[in-house]
Protein backbone atom coordinates (compact mmCIF):
# COMPACT_ATOMS: atom_id res chain seq x y z
CA UNK A 1 0.00 0.00 0.00
CA UNK A 2 2.96 2.31 0.61
CA UNK A 3 4.31 1.88 -2.99
CA UNK A 4 1.62 4.61 -4.76
CA UNK A 5 2.08 7.14 -1.41
CA UNK A 6 5.73 6.79 -1.41
CA UNK A 7 6.05 7.81 -5.05
CA UNK A 8 3.63 10.72 -4.24
CA UNK A 9 5.63 11.97 -1.92
CA UNK A 10 8.55 12.14 -3.56
CA UNK A 11 7.12 13.49 -6.12
CA UNK A 12 5.83 16.49 -3.96
CA UNK A 13 9.14 16.90 -2.08
CA UNK A 14 11.44 16.48 -5.19
CA UNK A 15 12.63 20.06 -6.56
CA UNK A 16 10.82 21.89 -3.83
CA UNK A 17 12.27 24.19 -1.78
CA UNK A 18 11.23 23.10 2.02
CA UNK A 19 10.15 25.35 4.38
CA UNK A 20 11.00 24.64 7.97
CA UNK A 21 8.13 24.97 10.54
CA UNK A 22 8.27 24.65 14.10
CA UNK A 23 7.53 20.81 15.01
CA UNK A 24 8.12 20.07 11.60
CA UNK A 25 8.54 16.33 10.56
CA UNK A 26 9.70 14.29 7.75
CA UNK A 27 5.48 13.80 7.02
CA UNK A 28 4.81 17.05 6.49
CA UNK A 29 5.73 19.28 3.00
CA UNK A 30 5.12 23.11 3.35
CA UNK A 31 5.81 25.32 0.26
CA UNK A 32 5.60 28.72 -0.61
CA UNK A 33 6.18 29.61 -4.05
CA UNK A 34 5.08 32.58 -6.80
CA UNK A 35 3.63 31.47 -10.53
CA UNK A 36 2.56 33.39 -13.40
CA UNK A 37 -0.33 32.23 -16.07
CA UNK A 38 -1.22 34.07 -19.16
CA UNK A 39 -5.23 34.84 -19.84
CA UNK A 40 -6.95 37.36 -22.08
CA UNK A 41 -6.75 39.85 -19.67
CA UNK A 42 -3.06 39.52 -19.59
CA UNK A 43 -0.32 37.79 -17.30
CA UNK A 44 -2.06 37.38 -14.00
CA UNK A 45 0.61 36.52 -10.71
CA UNK A 46 -0.32 34.17 -8.14
CA UNK A 47 1.26 33.61 -4.77
CA UNK A 48 0.43 30.16 -3.24
CA UNK A 49 1.02 28.57 0.30
CA UNK A 50 0.65 24.43 -0.25
CA UNK A 51 0.91 22.06 2.76
CA UNK A 52 0.78 18.69 2.87
CA UNK A 53 1.04 15.85 5.67
CA UNK A 54 0.85 12.38 5.74
CA UNK A 55 -0.52 9.60 8.68
CA UNK A 56 0.45 6.53 8.15
CA UNK A 57 -1.58 3.83 10.18
CA UNK A 58 -1.48 -0.29 10.41
CA UNK A 59 -4.60 -0.04 8.05
CA UNK A 60 -4.87 2.86 6.02
CA UNK A 61 -2.74 6.08 4.70
CA UNK A 62 -4.14 9.26 4.91
CA UNK A 63 -3.23 12.40 3.52
CA UNK A 64 -4.55 16.07 4.69
CA UNK A 65 -3.60 19.24 2.56
CA UNK A 66 -4.30 22.75 1.94
CA UNK A 67 -3.54 25.46 -0.18
CA UNK A 68 -4.19 29.05 -0.35
CA UNK A 69 -3.71 30.90 -3.62
CA UNK A 70 -4.09 34.87 -3.75
CA UNK A 71 -4.30 37.14 -7.24
CA UNK A 72 -2.45 40.19 -5.53
CA UNK A 73 -3.57 42.69 -8.39
CA UNK A 74 -7.31 41.28 -8.03
CA UNK A 75 -7.56 41.09 -4.58
CA UNK A 76 -9.09 37.57 -5.08
CA UNK A 77 -8.44 34.65 -2.65
CA UNK A 78 -8.53 30.59 -3.22
CA UNK A 79 -8.42 28.32 -0.30
CA UNK A 80 -8.34 24.25 -1.13
CA UNK A 81 -8.51 21.82 2.25
CA UNK A 82 -9.22 18.20 1.97
CA UNK A 83 -7.70 14.73 2.38
CA UNK A 84 -6.99 11.40 0.81
CA UNK A 85 -7.53 8.03 2.42
CA UNK A 86 -5.75 5.35 1.12
CA UNK A 87 -7.32 1.77 2.42
CA UNK A 88 -7.15 -1.60 0.92
CA UNK A 89 -9.28 -3.30 -1.01
CA UNK A 90 -11.82 -5.52 0.29
CA UNK A 91 -11.62 -7.67 -2.97
CA UNK A 92 -8.37 -7.78 -3.02
CA UNK A 93 -6.07 -6.38 0.01
CA UNK A 94 -3.02 -7.29 -1.56
CA UNK A 95 -2.72 -5.44 -4.34
CA UNK A 96 -6.28 -3.51 -4.73
CA UNK A 97 -6.42 0.30 -2.93
CA UNK A 98 -9.42 2.14 -2.90
CA UNK A 99 -8.75 5.68 -2.75
CA UNK A 100 -11.45 8.43 -1.14
CA UNK A 101 -10.86 12.15 -1.52
CA UNK A 102 -13.10 14.83 0.20
CA UNK A 103 -12.26 18.16 -1.38
CA UNK A 104 -13.68 21.55 -0.71
CA UNK A 105 -12.45 24.83 -2.76
CA UNK A 106 -13.56 28.37 -1.25
CA UNK A 107 -13.27 31.81 -3.34
CA UNK A 108 -13.08 35.00 -1.60
CA UNK A 109 -12.26 38.32 -1.96
CA UNK A 110 -9.94 40.42 0.09
CA UNK A 111 -11.10 44.32 1.14
CA UNK A 112 -8.81 47.01 0.55
CA UNK A 113 -8.21 48.13 3.71
CA UNK A 114 -6.82 44.47 4.71
CA UNK A 115 -4.31 44.91 2.26
CA UNK A 116 -2.88 48.13 2.96
CA UNK A 117 -3.34 48.28 6.79
CA UNK A 118 -6.01 50.82 6.85
CA UNK A 119 -8.36 51.34 9.99
CA UNK A 120 -11.79 50.03 9.22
Amino acid sequence: MKGPVNWLWHHQQRDQVRVPTPGSDPSAIQRRFAMKLQSHEGVLHFDKLHYLRKFEEADRIVLIYASFMLVPTNRIQFRNHGHALITPSKTDPLQGRVVTILQQLDVGFQDYREWTNEPC
